[in-house]
């Protein structure tokens, strides 16, 4: 009879702990996060060819911003000079 009440007593006990009133503040919510937001991502060429050197220029906000291909981090509204190769 006992085993047959221990995992009822358990369960009970849990949700009895996991229920209680905490005795200290409560916590200051965090504001949500925004979520990224891409204005544009324009070139200074509409035609780019191997070895011509173009600017990318990221409009961006909430967040950093990277572009890949080695090009790497970009700050929001300011051109990067880049020269592919293929």
């Amino acid at each position: 009879m006992i085993r047959k009440l221990l995992p009822v007593f358990a369960v009970f006990l849990a949700l009895l702990l996991g229920c209680r009133e905490s005795s200290g503040p409560a916590p200051n919510p965090q504001p949500p996060t925004l979520a990224p937001t891409i204005s544009s991502l324009s070139a200074t060429l509409a035609s780019i060819t191997a070895g011509t050197a173009v600017s990318l220029t990221a409009t961006f906000s909430n967040g950093s911003g990277t572009i890949d291909h080695g090009v790497g981090a970009v700050t929001s509204g300011t051109p990067v000079p880049v020269t592919p190769l293929t």
